[in-house]
C-alpha cells in the first residue's frame, strides 16, 4: 500500500470514528515521520492563514471544522459504508448539520446589541432545546455557561 493510501485510509477512517462516536488512539506509530522543511506543522516557517472569526471578534475553530466536516463526509466514496458498516451518511450529515444549526444560533447571543438582548436569546436558545448535544440530547452545560459568561460580562 503506497503511503498516500495510508494517510487518506487514516483520515477516512477518523471522519468515520468522529461521525459515528468512538475513536481510538493506538499507541504505537504507524509511519516513520521526520521534520524537513515542507512540514506544516514543526519548522515554523509556514505561512498562517486567518482563521475564520464569530461575529463577536473570536476565532470560531468550531464553526468552520464542522463545515468542513460535512464536506469531507458529503464526498467519502460510496465504499466507506462497506468498509465500515456502522455508518450512515444521511445520519452523519444530518448531524453535523444540526450542530452546525446549533453554533449559528448560539452566534446570535454575541451579535446581540445589548445585555439585555442577549439574556433573552440565551433563555430562549435554552427553553427551545438548541443547547442539547446532537448525539445524545443531553444538555451542553458548558456552552450555556459559557454563553451566560459572555451575555454578563459583555461591555
Amino acid at each position: 500500500m503506497t503511503f498516500l493510501a495510508q494517510v487518506v485510509g487514516q483520515v477516512v477512517g477518523q471522519v468515520v470514528g468522529q461521525v459515528v462516536g468512538q475513536v481510538v488512539e493506538i499507541d504505537v506509530p504507524l509511519v516513520r515521520y521526520r521534520q524537513h522543511g515542507n512540514n506544516l506543522f514543526g519548522d515554523g516557517t509556514r505561512v498562517r492563514h486567518p482563521r475564520p472569526r464569530s461575529a463577536a471578534g473570536g476565532s470560531d475553530p468550531s464553526r468552520y471544522a464542522t463545515a468542513a466536516m460535512i464536506r469531507i463526509v458529503i464526498r467519502l466514496p460510496d465504499a466507506t459504508a462497506g468498509a465500515f458498516p456502522l455508518f450512515d451518511r444521511d445520519r452523519a450529515v444530518g448531524s453535523l448539520q444540526r450542530a452546525l444549526h446549533q453554533l449559528d444560533e448560539r452566534e446570535a447571543v454575541y451579535r446581540s446589541a445589548s445585555r439585555l438582548e442577549a439574556l433573552k436569546r440565551l433563555c430562549a436558545l435554552v427553553t427551545s432545546g438548541t443547547y442539547r448535544a446532537v448525539h445524545d440530547g443531553n444538555i451542553r452545560w458548558w456552552s450555556v455557561a459559557k454563553d451566560l459568561t459572555f451575555t454578563l460580562v459583555r461591555r
